[in-house]
């Protein structure tokens, strides 16, 4: 594949897969993971297959980061979710689970190899064991992958260049899940030769890593849609509040929220498509001048002051009931009674909560979110900029799970091939400038929620990526399609 001669005629790219996580044992409900349709992925990879072997032309996928998902796959007892498992042992066995429930998409993978189409794996943030030696040697196994075989990982922070295509997961532009790939990489060194790391080799999942690990899965049995909204950053944390306000009830809890806030913030690019280190994608402390280290100005500065006042008031009134009630035994009800989903329908508790939950929302859906030529966030839209100055036709990311096809100056094109999960999608009223309306579409939304009838709110749209190269080698300009059976066929 070095060859230039013998680079692919066309490119799939698709990302997002997100294979992890337990499916759901009782019908109706949702189970623990964000892909519910893989079979779906195995008749587009089938297709694929398909398609290449007719001979039509020279084909590569590439799946451009979160293949698997760690973060969604619990322990034996389904429970202790890892930011990061650094025990090799144990991220075997957990990748193996993940094969064993998706055995088939693995196998669809593998066959698209063995019929000479070639395979290239980036790295994601949700997947990051994945570059451990003995996760990768088990993964590649899984794929049947042999000396011989079309395939290629690339796992240490590279771009994937394919003629003047550029890819790329895109959490490198994102402060809270950017991966600290120089740590990484003295990790594995050390723990391929069966070393115990140094403190120079400690790597420290990103922060995003750590809100699903420690806020957003120890919730998602009473929010069963919580990890279907992204993103995985600060956005959330208003709207987790207004959900459970106890989640702020200690001094710990409220500090470990900002310690996500600052690192980020320490991470984002200084510029666009440069990390403040070059070389080291991680910032040491916190942005000088940055704001204040509290939980106050944290949703001032998303929800504005005077519903962040309202917020932190009954974040304080579940602080002092369970103050009041420790030592009863009814404490625990009296808590939970300010949670979202013990709710009854239309209580006054509903009534003093339904604009701060609607602030919290709004700061995760917006109309531009959906809009596919639009990059409505700019250190997305900024880094895809300047990447194209170097002279590339396409620009590629993941990682948003919100496709793109969005227009650049000089007839370039930045893509975002979304994701193959699941997406919880409110109706756009919810976002369309009329709070009243808003607010009777979050009633309609707690109802379902309570009714467990959550299946008109989740929207899947599987969608990737397709580039051509000409006569000359140059790649065409790319779009992203959501895929249906044929559309690849007939490509």
């Amino acid at each position: 594949m070095d060859d230039d001669s013998l680079a692919p005629e066309d490119l799939f790219i698709i990302s997002d897969l997100h294979l992890g996580g337990q499916y759901a044992v009782d019908r109706g409900a949702r189970g623990f993971r964000i892909n519910t349709h893989a079979q779906d992925l195995i008749v587009f990879l089938t297709e694929l297959r398909v398609r290449a072997e007719a001979g039509r032309r020279r084909t590569e996928l590439v799946i451009n980061g979160d293949f698997v998902d760690f973060l969604a796959e619990g322990g034996p007892d389904g429970n202790d979710w890892r930011a990061f498992i650094d025990d090799e042992e144990e991220a075997v066995a957990r990748l193996d689970a993940i094969v064993g429930r998706d055995a088939g998409v693995f196998d669809a993978v593998a066959s698209l190899m063995e019929a000479g189409v070639a395979v290239t794996l980036l790295l994601g943030n949700h997947d990051i064991e994945l570059s451990l030696p003995s996760v990768r040697d088990r993964f590649c196994g899984h794929l049947r992958v042999t000396r011989s075989s079309p395939f290629r990982f690339v796992y240490d922070g590279e771009a994937y260049v394919v003629g003047d295509t550029l890819i790329e997961h895109g959490n490198r532009y994102d402060g809270f899940n950017v991966v600290d790939f120089d740590v990484l990489r003295r990790f594995r060194s050390e723990s391929s030769r069966r070393l115990s790391a140094t403190p120079d080799a400690f790597f420290e999942p990103p922060a995003g890593s750590r809100l699903v690990e420690e806020v957003m899965n120890p919730i998602k049995k009473d929010y069963g849609f919580i990890d279907l909204l992204k993103p995985e950053t600060d956005a959330a944390i208003p709207l987790l509040l207004a959900l459970e306000p106890t989640y702020a009830k200690d001094i710990d809890q409220i500090q470990r929220v900002l310690q996500l806030r600052d690192e980020a913030r320490g991470r984002n690019p200084i510029a666009p498509a440069r990390p403040p280190k070059p070389g080291n994608i991680r910032a040491a402390g916190r942005e000088a001048g940055g704001p204040p280290n509290t939980l106050p100005q944290l949703l001032t500065r998303r929800i504005g002051a005077a519903s962040a006042n309202r917020l932190l008031a009954m974040v304080d009134e579940a602080s002092r009931s369970e103050r009041q009630h420790t030592e009863q035994i009814a404490s625990g009800m009296v808590i939970r009674a300010l949670s979202f989903a013990r709710m009854v329908y239309f209580t006054s508790d509903w009534e003093s909560r339904v604009d701060l939950l609607l602030d919290g929302f709004l700061q995760i859906q917006y109309g531009s979110l959906f809009d596919w030529s639009i990059e409505s966030e700019a250190c997305y839209r900024d880094a895809a900029t300047e990447l194209a100055q170097g002279g590339f036709r396409n620009v590629v990311f993941g990682h948003t799970h919100a496709a793109k096809n969005v227009d650049m100056p000089g007839g370039r094109r930045y893509m975002n091939t979304g994701a193959w999960a699941d997406r919880l999608r409110l109706p756009e009223a919810l976002y369309a400038g009329d709070r009243d309306r808003g607010r009777e579409v979050l009633r309609e939304f707690a109802v379902a929620m309570k009714e467990q009838r959550l299946a008109r709110y989740i929207e899947f749209a599987p969608t990737f990526g397709y580039v051509r190269r000409d006569e000359g080698g140059a790649t065409l300009p790319g779009t992203v399609h959501v895929y249906e059976p044929g559309v690849v066929r007939d490509l």
